[in-house]
């Protein structure tokens, strides 16, 4: 895939968190792509995109904002860092989201920074290396790969944080396989 030009979008709050995280999201995008430029841009999360009766957002509204952002239509890929806790669907929450045909994705740091079933804040290295692996994981949908069975492949389902921090922040032998055919 030729990628030349990548927005991030810092949807509103995300700015401390993407100076921690930045270099981990550079890297996931430097693993599929040479030489991309990135952009930084801010964002308002649109108010219909919150669920009053959930508390979080639904990140199909956000994607649809981001649909709809003319700004973002010549770029490449979209990558937008998200501070709050955000579903999909009847999921009781979400790490990151893409959408494969516009190439937008949508990583949520809420619940990568904490460990909500035991309040333990992740050090920055775990951060990272969660972010590391969310971004990698929605850029491969961006490239065509659906969820791998191999629990280690960064490409496998991680519907909880213990599921993120075992998988490795790579592809296994079957998926960097089909890489090879992009």
């Amino acid at each position: 895939m030729n990628l030349k030009s990548v927005t991030l979008v810092l949807f509103e709050g995300a700015e401390p968190v993407y100076s921690i995280v930045n270099k981990a999201i550079e890297a996931a995008v430097n693993f599929f792509y040479d030489e991309a430029t990135m952009e930084v841009l801010e964002m308002a999360i649109p108010d219909e995109a919150y669920n009053d009766e959930r508390g979080q957002i639904e990140a199909t509204l956000l994607i649809k904002a981001l649909n709809e952002n003319t700004q973002l239509d010549k770029k490449d890929l979209t990558i937008a860092l998200l501070i709050k806790d955000m579903y999909y669907k009847n999921m009781n929450f979400i790490f990151g989201l893409a959408d494969i045909k516009r190439k937008r994705i949508i990583v949520s740091t809420y619940r990568l920074e904490r460990d909500y079933s035991t309040q333990h804040v992740a050090p920055v290295d775990d951060l990272n290396e969660r972010v590391f692996k969310e971004v990698l994981h929605e850029i491969g949908h961006v490239f065509g790969f659906e969820h791998c069975p191999n629990k280690s492949c960064v490409m496998s389902f991680s519907p909880t944080l213990f599921d993120v921090d075992n998988k490795l922040p790579l592809l296994c032998e079957v998926c960097r396989s089909r890489l090879k055919t992009f």
